[in-house]
């Protein structure tokens, strides 16, 4: 009895080892599937924010490429070219033209803020706005040179947030200028200005659906030009100076990983560098 008690006893032992030495291995098991979904599901997310990234893109080259053909097209407005030239040569129009611009242009084009006509020195001869009348936008960063210099038909977009007090009071503008020429001597004889307000522009970023994904853009400056949706009034305020915008700055390189965010949080993140 003592002997088949103590038998008892050890086989008992035994199936505990055994048991739980089968145990172990299925726990190790289990966290090594786990930590293999964890990269497929990384994977497959960093996958999902390039392809977004990638169609919000191509949906900004679209954006302004539309508005380049707008301004071309504006730009070959024979009233506006020729009223541009009468003025030039000391004819009082630029208040009819202006009314032109107001009553004829801007309805067209919901996006377009405002619209202005410079003479060849970048003075505003006529706009849709008439406070505008006179003030010089030759030396505003507006690619004035490249607009009075470029050819008929031919549209220049400015890739820089500029924000100006007399422009619908100080909103962070887009600009897009086209040469006018004249329909008799073939002459550049003043400029096409279109101001687009940062809001449309960042329409195109925006994603509403997700409460926890972001797409923003970044100037050479590492300030925020789009809105953020995590903090106020982040335009031209917010410096990001994380990986990926080093990753385009520094060495003109897209970016995709995880990193520091620039509210400091860990995030998945994709970037493409724009020229």
């Amino acid at each position: 009895t003592k002997t088949r008690n103590r038998t008892r006893g050890q086989n008992k032992k035994n199936f505990s080892v055994l048991f739980w030495g089968s145990f172990a291995p299925i726990i190790a098991i289990s966290a090594i599937t786990y930590l293999s979904g964890q990269t497929i599901l990384q994977k497959q997310a960093m996958e999902s924010l390039s392809a977004l990234n990638t169609a919000k893109s191509e949906q900004l080259n679209l954006f302004i490429e539309k508005l380049k053909v707008r301004t071309a097209d504006w730009s070959s407005d024979g009233r506006i070219r020729g009223s541009a030239e009468k003025i030039s040569q000391g004819e009082l129009l630029s208040n009819d033209l202006s009314l032109y611009l107001l009553d004829k242009k801007l309805p067209i084009d919901p996006i377009v803020a405002l619209v202005d006509v410079l003479d060849i020195n970048g003075i505003v001869i006529a706009s849709s706005d008439q406070l505008r009348l006179g003030k010089d936008e030759g030396r505003e960063r507006i690619s004035f040179p490249e607009a009075i210099s470029a050819s008929f038909g031919e549209a220049i977009f400015t890739p820089e947030l500029v924000v100006e007090e007399d422009e619908l009071v100080g909103s962070p503008m887009l600009h897009f200028a086209a040469p006018l020429v004249s329909a008799e001597t073939g002459k550049t004889v003043g400029v096409l200005l279109l101001h687009i307000k940062n809001t449309e522009f960042s329409k195109v970023l925006a994603i509403k659906e997700k409460k926890t994904l972001e797409t923003y853009l970044v100037n050479r400056d590492k300030l925020m030009i789009s809105p953020s949706r995590f903090i106020p009034n982040a335009v031209l305020s917010q410096i990001v100076d994380t990986p990926p915008v080093r990753a385009c700055l520094d060495r003109g390189k897209d970016y995709e990983s995880s990193h520091l965010d620039y509210r400091g949080e860990p995030v998945f993140g994709v970037s493409k560098c724009l020229p």
